[in-house]
């Protein structure tokens, strides 16, 4: 902690240890001197944090999202890439694009559409802190699909991704082989900045004998996604600016921006 004229060290309690020529301020006691506490609490691998101190436990908040994504042990995922980057475009015109699969066959038909069919979507409604959707891949798919030595998932949810956004800024798209990530934070009206991550299942990476190569080889391709993306929400930023912009109908498959204009 820095003063004009003090300098205090604190422990990992946040607890004051040292407080440098504070000891002739009467009324002064360091055991009663703490940093501010913040409520966090660990969900599926995800560190939660709130100010309110009183508000329920997440568990409560995501108990429905739980039954859907507890059965992809996805806290057990090994992080194998993550990078940070900002966007010029409105945060909650990357909400809306990341939960919808409208976008897929025109928008990433470069990367993912070929294997990412919007007939196998099934969307539902969103509730008050999560929304949720779920992308069944194709049975050729080069990635999204339960690797051999997966044993906990069974039938369809061997290709099934969920695609679910804790609001107000974290986005997962979580699949039986892997998962990626964004969380956002506004930097204002028309720039977000955007914090990437990049997870394996561990049965996966119990093959891959060179894990930065492995790692190399899906961040490029995780960089050509983003990049489709970047550039359709950034027009879409700047059209949604025009004095003449008006709101389109919806298509079953944007539920999500529905529920997240209610919100």
């Amino acid at each position: 902690l820095w003063g004009s004229l003090v300098i205090s060290v604190a422990g990992l309690d946040g607890r004051v240890i040292v407080a440098k020529h504070m000891e002739k301020t009467p009324g002064f006691d360091p055991t009663k001197q703490q940093l501010p506490t913040l409520h966090t609490e660990l969900w599926e691998g995800w560190i939660y944090v709130t100010l309110n101190p009183s508000i329920a436990p997440i568990g409560e908040h995501l108990q429905e999202l739980y039954d859907i994504v507890g059965r992809y042990r996805a806290d057990r995922y090994v992080k194998i890439y993550h990078d940070e980057f900002e966007w010029r475009t409105n945060w909650k015109c990357l909400m809306e694009n990341f939960m919808e699969d409208y976008h897929l066959p025109y928008v990433h038909r470069a990367t993912i559409a070929g294997y990412s069919p919007t007939n196998e979507v099934d969307v539902f409604e969103g509730r008050e802190t999560f929304s949720y959707h779920l992308n069944r891949k194709t049975p050729d798919a080069p990635r999204g699909l339960a690797h051999p030595d997966n044993t906990h998932l069974d039938g369809d949810w061997r290709r099934t991704t969920v695609l679910y956004a804790v609001l107000p800024t974290h986005l997962v798209n979580l699949a039986p082989d892997h998962l990626w990530y964004l969380t956002l934070q506004p930097r204002g009206t028309d720039h977000v900045a955007i914090r990437f991550g990049l997870s394996y299942a561990p049965e996966v990476l119990a093959g891959v004998n060179d894990r930065s190569a492995f790692a190399a080889k899906w961040n490029q391709f995780f960089d050509a996604v983003n990049a489709e993306d970047q550039g359709v929400v950034e027009a879409v930023r700047t059209s949604a600016d025009s004095v003449l912009a008006q709101s389109g109908r919806l298509s079953h498959l944007e539920r999500f921006t529905y529920d997240f204009g209610r919100y």
